[in-house]
């Protein structure tokens, strides 16, 4: 499962005496991705390519990319290629909820947008 969140306004309504009320437009919030998934421990009948990679070498990647505090690039795609989602990112949270009989990790990832400041 995935869900992309492109967060609440900031907008704010503001008293005008000419106006009565208008309304001000506020930052564009943060976004946010969740994924709901699993690594798999190996080959998958409905799968494109088999998977060689052990899911722990998975695991590695995001717990070692967290600890050294990087923020990691999240691209989401169509079937067809063609880019839906493309921003740097923070991981906020990785769970393993569970290993299953096959050895197959299945996890939930938390990423919020990761804005570099200069």
């Amino acid at each position: 499962m995935l869900k992309i969140g492109y967060g609440s306004s900031s907008n704010e309504n503001k008293e005008s005496v000419k106006y009565s009320a208008i309304k001000v437009l506020g930052a564009e919030p943060l976004a946010t991705v969740s994924i709901t998934s699993f690594f798999p421990k190996g080959r998958l009948s409905y799968a494109e390519a088999d998977s060689k990679i052990d899911p722990m070498t998975y695991v590695r990647f995001f717990r070692d990319n967290r600890k050294k505090r990087k923020p990691m690039r999240v691209v989401i795609t169509r079937k067809n290629g063609k880019e839906v989602f493309n921003r740097l990112m923070a991981l906020e949270t990785f769970e393993i909820t569970e290993i299953d009989k096959a050895g197959n990790f299945h996890y939930d990832l938390e990423f919020e947008q990761y804005r570099m400041v200069r």
